[in-house]
């Protein structure tokens, strides 16, 4: 009993130790310097929830004025978070898929109101009339009706009634519309974002998905501060890179249907409808820095990169659907709003991946834009408190019991 609890102290003070020699800048990234106060209390928050890492980015203008980079990727190896280090967006990759999707209809390449069986549908969903009439404005207001996710080959009465116009959170949605983008475009998911997005932003460290190679800056999720047993894609590399290989095709460049083949290959006895490493609705990895720049792209008149026409913006950023009823918290198309008077309105999104929580908010008069990636599965309590100490306001979606998401039947 006494070796047990002389190992977990030991672990717990190099870990505590790890925290503290992190609070440095050690990329050129920002510096903690600039507010060591609130990297203390951002440190106290995270040993108090169990949350190894932290990199955040803050500020009013296109370039954030406080970086901070905290604690440590991985507490067994106690490498330390710095500004290039990749934090998965989890939910947050479904705002920055949005604005890609958006950047695509504006020129007429893909039609926000076609129905998106007219592209694809996939064989796991049910035959039921229902999906028949579901378009991307659907899904990316979260008014398709679909739940959060299905099983393969579901009836409506595992996945409940579709519930169509009202406000249901949907992943299996996003990922549907993802499909349908790369049956328009003809590429793979990671292709699109980095042609329609990516790359006109110089958002350079974000990816939907990556390699062993990406894979050494990408931070390891922790369930109760301990490495998760489930790290997702870096769990399965040795199995579908070779496979990459064979093919001459990398990673990036995958379609679902690449995905299906290798999944054939790997398992061969098994029936493969749905793979999702690449996933619209949360596999993105990315800086605190890179989503900084997406979300300035929400403001009018940004320079950082690809801007949206005004009508297009404004459909995304004006409240389209009640959250919860009742109450000011609405979605857009893509990301979640709280408008408080007429020129003052919380934006964003957060994300949970289990062992990864992450947020992204901004506040349109004032500007204020914090971004916050974590590395734990209690993230979410580092994030909402700095934010209210950064954004000077509390968020409904703190308390909404969004987080994790859930499916709203009761409107």
């Amino acid at each position: 009993m006494s070796d047990t609890f002389d190992l977990t102290r030991r672990q717990t003070f190099l870990a505590s130790a790890a925290l503290l020699a992190a609070c440095s800048d050690r990329d050129g990234v920002g510096s903690v310097a600039t507010d060591p106060e609130l990297a203390d209390y951002a440190l106290t928050l995270m040993k108090a929830s169990g949350t190894p890492g932290l990199t955040l980015a803050y500020g009013t203008g296109d370039q954030p004025s406080l970086n901070l980079n905290l604690g440590v990727t991985n507490a067994e190896t106690l490498a330390p978070v710095i500004g290039t280090t990749l934090f998965p967006a989890a939910s947050v990759s479904k705002l920055v898929f949005a604005y890609a999707v958006l950047l695509l209809s504006s020129d007429g390449s893909f039609d926000l109101d076609a129905p998106l069986k007219t592209h694809v549908k996939p064989a796991y969903l049910p035959a039921a009339a229902d999906l028949d009439s579901i378009t991307a404005r659907d899904v990316l207001s979260h008014r398709s009706g679909l739940p959060n996710w299905v099983d393969d080959t579901p009836t409506w009465e595992d996945t409940g009634p579709l519930l169509r116009g009202k406000f249901r959170y949907s992943g299996e949605g996003y990922f549907w519309l993802q499909l349908a983008i790369e049956t328009v475009t003809g590429v793979g998911l990671d292709t699109f974002m980095r042609k329609q997005l990516f790359e006109p932003a110089q958002m350079n460290s974000s990816a939907f998905i990556w390699g062993s190679q990406l894979a050494k800056r990408v931070a390891y999720g922790h369930e109760s501060a301990r490495v998760a047993n489930d790290q997702g894609l870096r769990d399965v590399l040795h199995l579908v890179e070779p496979l990459a290989d064979e093919w001459e095709k990398p990673l990036s460049t995958w379609t679902h249907e690449d995905w299906l083949a290798a999944a054939a290959r790997v398992d061969p006895s098994g029936t493969h409808t749905k793979i999702t490493f690449a996933n619209a609705a949360a596999s993105m990895v990315t800086t605190a820095s890179d989503l900084y720049k997406c979300m300035r792209l929400l403001l009018p008149h940004s320079s950082l990169g690809p801007q949206l026409p005004a009508s297009l913006h404004s459909q995304m950023t004006t409240p389209t659907v009640q959250v919860v009823a009742g109450l000011n918290y609405w979605w857009g198309l893509g990301c979640a709003l709280e408008p408080r008077s007429k020129d003052h309105s919380l934006l964003g999104h957060e994300g949970n991946n289990g062992s990864y929580r992450a947020y992204a908010g901004m506040q349109t008069d004032t500007k204020k834009t914090l971004v916050v990636l974590t590395n734990g599965d209690h993230g979410h309590g580092v994030y909402e408190r700095l934010a209210r100490r950064l954004m000077e306001q509390d968020q409904l979606s703190f308390v909404a019991n969004l987080n994790p998401n859930h499916e709203l039947t009761d409107q």
